[in-house]
């Protein structure tokens, strides 16, 4: 690491950054110690705030894997304040995003819009649920990962129980409820229609996941021409037990209406093409 560092120096005047070179030096003596228990964390800041911003920046920026809660310490001790102030933020951005994922929340979650953000000086937990409950706190740059995941953890971890948690199950049992019982349904009411035998209609269906629920979504056609769509939720089917073959039937009511007042691709239009009559 330090090499590379010297290797960039030898295009300029190295005598101008004898005194550079030197406290490099040093703290690469105090970062060899440090890892041999032979030099304490204060000895090493103290090394590393002799250094220049540049060479300080320099050197965090390599600092990855093992190296990681060093390169924590080390930011805390930048001597320029944009240094500081910019390397806090982005821990701070860091443990919310941990914290997000530990609970699944992100933007494009069908779950809920809910999720902890940073918005200018606060730190934020809105609770899209639910108008009544916001929650924050304010940007600190000193504060400590513990602090924000005492406040935050808690509150998020409610909302996660009450709010995602059944939805979740819920549309599990959505999902069981379509394979199990709503789509075998579907499937027998489409044999009959298209078996019927004046072959005037047809039917299909699609059943969508719309986020927090899922929906069924029935297309009637009669004689090529008239069509009309039946939108169901799942949960509504479910819940109240509708009967789908009666609603299927109540639509073709009203299409068989709308062709009744004449004829169609030569078929006389009369109550005989029902299928479940």
């Amino acid at each position: 690491m330090i090499s590379n560092r010297k290797i960039y120096w030898s295009r300029y005047d190295i005598v101008n950054y004898k005194i550079q070179w030197e406290r490099l030096d040093q703290f690469w003596l105090k970062l060899r110690n440090y890892y041999t228990w032979n030099a304490t964390l204060n000895d090493l800041v103290d090394a590393f705030r002799q250094l220049e911003p540049d060479d300080q920046r320099f050197i965090c920026n390599r600092m990855r894997g093992k190296h990681a809660s060093l390169k924590y310490e080390l930011e805390r001790s930048y001597t320029n304040f944009e240094d500081y102030k910019k390397a806090r933020l982005n821990y701070i951005s860091t443990v919310i995003r941990n914290l997000n994922q530990e609970f699944g929340y992100n933007s494009h979650s069908k779950w809920s819009k809910t999720r902890l953000r940073r918005q200018s000086d606060m730190i934020v937990f809105y609770n899209s649920d639910t108008t009544e409950e916001y929650h924050s706190l304010p940007v600190r740059y000193e504060m400590s990962k513990q602090s924000i995941y005492d406040f935050f953890h808690p509150i998020m971890k409610k909302h996660y129980e009450e709010y995602i948690l059944p939805r979740k199950k819920r549309f599990a049992d959505e999902e069981l409820y379509v394979e199990s019982e709503l789509k075998p349904q579907l499937n027998e009411i489409c044999k009959e229609i298209k078996a019927c035998k004046n072959r005037l209609w047809d039917m299909d269906f699609s059943i969508d996941d719309h986020g927090r629920t899922m929906r069924c979504h029935v297309n009637m056609v009669l004689a090529n021409k008239f069509k009309a769509g039946i939108y169901i939720d799942v949960q509504d089917v479910k819940m109240s037990r509708l009967n789908i073959k009666e609603i299927i039937t109540q639509k073709m009511d009203g299409l068989l209406e709308m062709a009744m007042r004449g004829s169609l691709n030569g078929y006389t239009i009369n109550r005989r093409v029902y299928v479940f009559r």
